[in-house]
């Protein structure tokens, strides 16, 4: 399958996310891996032909990293910063 992340819109940053954006604008992980700031919690699932499977919503505050069969491995982060390693199972919903 083919996951495609969603782009989260500038003016739905908050305040916060705007002032963090100004103070890391020149660090090297945000140029190397943008998403990290701008990917939105929504992915589109297409199949290995194309065809669009549906959307998948990731929890808040969890970034993936890695998609293995299914599995999704990724960041998490508390509401303290904290991160944590997490393992998403993919379930998906029958019509």
């Amino acid at each position: 399958s083919i996951w495609v992340q969603s782009v989260t819109k500038a003016d739905s940053l908050s305040e916060q996310d705007r002032n963090t954006l100004r103070d890391i604008r020149g660090l090297d992980a945000i140029r190397l891996n943008p998403h990290l700031l701008f990917g939105a919690r929504n992915w589109d699932v297409f199949d290995a032909a194309g065809r669009f499977l549906g959307e998948a919503t990731m929890p808040a505050r969890f970034t993936a990293v890695k998609f293995v069969g299914e599995e999704v491995y990724g960041v998490w982060k508390d509401e303290l910063e904290v991160n944590y390693v997490m393992r998403l199972k993919v379930v998906m919903k029958q019509p």
